[in-house]
């Protein structure tokens, strides 16, 4: 096959094309790209399977949401890379995002991996509502919001931030 590339170099070069055209359309570069980050990115603040244990076991702390509420979660909001928690009648679900505004949370936590972790270390549920507001209150959780006030209300996400006495920024 390789032998018969210089006698039909405008196909081949037309058949790649189409491919990267394709795949661009279909969103497959992203998805590429999300892949990569996941086999990659080492950290606790994104590891998607650990959060989703905890958020099941623990997921009594947003109980105020309401059903399609999402939380992203990131290590550097500039990054645009992170998880979604959104809220389903059976819980929270936790993904991956590639292009975390895009998905439109309504607030977006960021914080590091000592966070992360000590985070995943409380039990109950005053436990993690304790430690979330001391940890806004000395800066190291961020919280910021993506949506009006209006649709914060809606979703309950006011009053898990008044619950927790975050202020997003």
């Amino acid at each position: 096959m390789l032998k018969k590339i210089p006698d039909h170099w405008f196909w081949t070069i037309v058949a790649v094309l189409a491919t990267v055209l394709l795949l661009n359309l279909f969103g497959g570069f992203r998805y590429a790209k999300l892949w990569w980050i996941a086999r990659h990115a080492r950290s606790l603040a994104t590891d998607a399977q650990a959060w989703q244990s905890w958020l099941d076991a623990h997921g009594d702390l947003f109980d105020s949401l309401a059903v399609g509420a999402k939380i992203g979660v990131t290590r550097n909001r500039e990054s645009d890379y992170g998880l979604l928690w959104e809220k389903t009648a059976n819980g929270i679900s936790v993904y991956r995002a590639n292009l975390l505004r895009q998905e439109a949370p309504g607030l977006i936590f960021e914080f590091d991996d000592q966070v992360a972790k000590d985070w995943r270390w409380k039990k109950t549920r005053a436990e993690a509502v304790e430690f979330l507001r001391h940890r806004g209150q000395i800066g190291i959780l961020k919280v910021y919001f993506l949506k009006n006030p209006d649709q914060l209300k809606a979703q309950g996400l006011a009053a898990f931030l008044e619950e927790i006495q975050l202020q997003a920024q």
